[in-house]
């Protein structure tokens, strides 16, 4: 939660630093941006609260929160491979139930996953 109060801090940092450019532009452009600007402020502080108050973590600097990759957002590691393929009791209660077209989907789709 302290990442992500930070992360908020920084997105908020960023409407801010905005600032200059939304002075240029028309005024129903600019009045949208400072509803954002105000949104991203008002969740920066409420989660920076959170952050101490309910869990306990230190808020991480936004000059220390690092970007994420703009190119793969999701790096699948495997970990959950097992817990994925594994069946659920469910599927054997409800066997009968599921038709064979949706159970060829299922594993086509564990194929895929």
């Amino acid at each position: 939660m302290g990442h992500a109060a930070g992360t908020a801090a920084h997105a908020a940092a960023l409407f801010a630093s905005a600032g200059p450019i939304i002075k240029q532009i028309p005024q129903d452009y600019a009045g949208n941006y400072q509803k954002k600007k105000e949104q991203a402020e008002s969740l920066a502080k409420m989660s920076a609260d959170k952050a101490r108050t309910v869990f306990f973590e230190k808020v991480t600097d936004y000059k220390d929160v690092k970007m994420p990759d703009a190119k793969n957002y999701v790096k699948y590691d495997g970990g959950c491979k097992e817990e994925l393929e594994k069946a659920s009791p469910r599927e054997d209660i409800f066997r009968h139930i599921i038709p064979p077209q949706v159970r060829n989907m299922q594993s086509e789709f564990k194929t895929v996953v």
